[in-house]
């Protein structure tokens, strides 16, 4: 493979999550392979500029990669088309189609609410493309890869787990910590969670858990990091409850650090990447038992039933009233995280399935498979 074509239509605006992802992988596919030429599809024009802006501000991609708007992607020639958002929006006209599923959330828990029942035709639809169309199919978690069979039906020979990696950016230095939890406004002892306000995040499930919680320890505080809440009735929030907002990678390095617990109530993760990242510096993780979770986690976390609120409390309790057990957790999720897959292997991984891919459409290989 010599061309890699990138739908990128959804990076400009996706600072977290996927976005996260595929600013942390691309990178490392064009040091992987030097001679790989990249063309990164944009939705619009202003979009367009802020690709080209990232591409000549990274050493890697800098002259090795070109940006197109996205309605040129089907008349465009490349050995591959990566599709790292779930979705096959645009179709090409030749060339592997290989997407990133990185979870089947929306087949899983769709929304219940009767007005967002075309929203969940159209994520219904698009998965069933992605069924239909790719050469092939990368997972990030085994989870997900079971996930995509049973709800799409995709052969387990179609798909490739390549898990996210555990070391992300570099923990800045604790001296710098106490300056920047008091810009942000956070004091004294809190729990730190990270996520929206999705449904599959669970955060209710948390806000009950705490109020057992600070009947114990009336001077902590949760600490919210991601989109701000507003504390309308929709977030709910509460007075002993902080919204941050998106904060930097460093702020959220010393979040991480200096949390008492870092709880991660999710109900659903195609991966759960907060996870490995908080124990990366040391946080003592309690987590639910859903999903991809224990896969991510492994040893080193407590799990708990997410609709168990009443045991999200008893274990966080726990961990605070054994000071021993606060220890032993954080030194085992550093020796976790240590452990754990790294981009570059990731990035190894994936360009690995790129060329088999490029290399079954050029022996002339069904790109199609049946579906349920």
């Amino acid at each position: 493979m010599r061309v890699l074509a990138v739908e990128s239509s959804r990076w400009v605006r996706d600072v977290r999550g996927i976005g996260r992802y595929v600013s942390v992988v691309l990178p490392l596919l064009a040091a992987e392979r030097p001679e790989l030429r990249i063309i990164l599809f944009a939705k619009n024009g202003a979009d367009a500029q802020v690709l080209r802006d990232r591409v000549n501000a990274d050493a890697a991609l800098r002259g090795r990669a070109e940006v197109k708007l996205l309605r040129e992607l089907p008349a465009t020639t490349a050995d591959v088309f990566w599709y790292p958002w779930n979705a096959i929006i645009t179709k090409a006209r030749a060339g592997a189609m290989v997407v990133t599923v990185q979870d089947v959330a929306p087949l899983a828990l769709p929304d219940p609410r009767w007005s967002r029942w075309f929203k969940n035709l159209r994520a219904k639809l698009r998965y069933r493309e992605v069924a239909r169309l790719a050469t092939h199919v990368i997972t990030i978690s085994e989870f997900s890869a079971r996930e995509a069979h049973r709800f799409l039906g995709i052969p387990y020979d179609r798909m490739t787990v390549v898990l996210d990696g555990g070391d992300f950016g570099v923990p800045p230095d604790a001296a710098g910590d106490a300056a920047a939890l008091e810009r942000l406004g956070v004091r004294g002892k809190f729990l730190l969670t990270v996520g929206a306000a999705d449904r599959r995040k669970n955060f209710p499930m948390l806000q009950r858990a705490m109020r057992t919680v600070r009947e114990r320890h009336p001077d902590l505080t949760l600490v919210l990091a991601g989109p701000r809440r507003s504390g309308s009735a929709q977030d709910a929030l509460q007075p002993w409850e902080q919204s941050v907002g998106f904060v930097s990678d460093d702020d959220l390095w010393r979040l991480y650090r200096n949390a008492e617990i870092f709880v991660f109530p999710s109900r659903y993760e195609g991966f759960g990447l907060p996870v490995i990242e908080a124990m990366r510096v040391g946080a003592p993780v309690v987590s639910t038992s859903a999903a991809s979770l224990p896969e991510v986690g492994g040893d080193a976390a407590v799990y708990v039933e997410p609709d168990n609120s009443d045991a999200m409390a008893t274990a966080i309790l726990a961990v605070l009233a054994n000071p021993a057990q606060q220890r032993a957790m954080r030194a085992a999720s550093v020796a976790h995280a240590a452990q754990f897959t790294t981009w570059e292997e990731t990035a190894r991984q994936t360009i690995a399935v790129f060329d088999r891919a490029a290399a079954m459409v050029s022996a002339g290989a069904s790109t199609t498979a049946p579906t349920r």
